[in-house]
């Protein structure tokens, strides 16, 4: 029987750090699998050459590449840049957490580049880079580059940008 007081009562189930991490304002976040997830405008796009259309596996949207260099743009001027570069710096004020998943296990012999030139080895959904590494350019992006030199089919289905939950 309905309650005359409970309005709305959202059920918590499955809640985990990372959900937590990926809903606060200062994470830039696309859930992969849309006709907009190359759009420049948006928090977080994709902008990779070989990129197939949206797909859908029964619980996934995603999309798919080849190419050798998968970018990554972060739209940190138009959303959050007054929440990550406090001090006008032209970069965040601490470092941030890159974090992709896979429609599958972590494909082997991936890098990521940063900006700044430094490279991280993608072997964890979730990696920590120094805010030294991710100054903004003159949009305001940050640009994350995927190096995928084998070329090796790869299905991405969420990425995300934000401030590290542990600095």
């Amino acid at each position: 029987m309905a309650s005359n007081t409970t309005l709305f009562s959202p059920i918590q189930d499955n809640v985990t750090t990372q959900n937590t991490w990926l809903l606060r304002p200062t994470t830039l976040a696309n859930d992969i699998g849309d006709r907009e997830d190359t759009f420049e405008h948006l928090p977080a796009s994709i902008r990779s050459a070989r990129l197939s259309e949206p797909l859908f596996n029964k619980k996934d949207t995603y999309r798919e590449t080849n190419a050798p260099l998968i970018p990554l743009a972060f739209n940190v001027g138009d959303y959050v840049e007054i929440l990550w570069d406090k001090e006008n710096t032209g970069r965040p004020d601490t470092s941030v957490d890159f974090y992709i998943q896979f429609t599958n296990k972590i494909p082997k012999n991936l890098t990521i580049s940063t900006p700044s030139g430094n490279t991280y080895t993608l072997e964890k959904n979730t990696i920590n880079i120094s805010a030294n590494d991710l100054p903004f350019d003159d949009k305001g992006f940050i640009t994350i580059t995927i190096n995928n030199p084998q070329e090796q089919t790869i299905a991405i289905d969420l990425i995300a940008l934000g401030l590290a939950n542990t600095p």
